[in-house]
């Protein structure tokens, strides 16, 4: 097959699976779906809490070392621990790329989304500190730390990807996904980034300084007004022995 044949081919499976706006259905759910079970040409909606966490000077770390294997162990620590975190929360792991991890939260009756994804960027942090680095530093590796971005509200999930071969997957659409890993950009070292919404939709006792959740808000030109906090380890813990 020639390139022309199989763009031309590619043209006709589009005619095939693509469907007008109207012929699509649209349903909200209340948890977070697997892929088998949205249909394709389906629209969910959905409110999620998102957070991501990822290493700040992540190139320099590659770039300066001279063994892949020991990047290869480094970031098998770090992915693990930090995906333990979210789940520890109840989260979901949503994607993992790079030295980059999105967790997915949602709201119950037991938990409020964006407390659960606040409190893992707490959990992260600790984790980072107290595990992670530990570790690190059994095999004479320097500590590494990171940055954390995380923003509430709807979005809107779809399936897509080459139908029924098993190379397809859920797409995620709206704000809160795109900004997430850009407010991780703005956040200093050791630091969590947030949107003024999920400021809000935060359980007020994680929101009290006196309870040690001193946020402080900033003026961005893309993003508007955004809290930053910078990250410390839940009271009373120590490293392992």
């Amino acid at each position: 097959m020639t390139t022309q044949e199989f763009i031309n081919s590619r043209y006709d499976r589009v005619k095939d699976y693509d469907v007008t706006v109207r012929q699509m259905e649209e349903r909200t759910v209340n948890s977070l779906p697997k892929v088998e079970n949205v249909k394709y040409n389906e629209v969910l909606t959905l409110d999620v809490a998102f957070l991501f966490c990822d290493i700040k000077g992540y190139t320099n770390l590659v770039t300066n070392s001279t063994d892949p294997k020991t990047i290869a162990r480094i970031m098998s620590i770090y992915v693990t621990e930090m995906a333990a975190a979210i789940r520890y929360h109840g989260g979901t792991i949503l994607s993992i790329r790079g030295d980059g991890i999105i967790g997915a939260f949602i709201g119950s009756n037991k938990n409020n989304a964006s407390t659960e994804a606040a409190r893992c960027s707490v959990t992260q942090y600790s984790l980072l500190d107290l595990v992670v680095n530990k570790r690190l530093r059994s095999f004479q590796q320097s500590p590494i730390s990171c940055h954390w971005g995380a923003d509430y509200g709807k979005v809107k999930i779809t399936r897509a990807g080459i139908h029924g071969d098993g190379k397809n997957d859920l797409i995620y659409i709206g704000d809160a996904i795109n900004y997430t890993s850009k407010f991780s950009v703005l956040a200093d070292k050791g630091s969590i980034v947030i949107s003024s919404k999920m400021h809000n939709s935060i359980s007020n006792y994680y929101k009290d300084p006196e309870n040690g959740w001193k946020w402080n808000d900033f003026y961005d030109h893309n993003y508007g007004t955004l809290y930053s906090k910078s990250l410390t380890n839940w009271s009373g813990l120590v490293e392992p022995s």
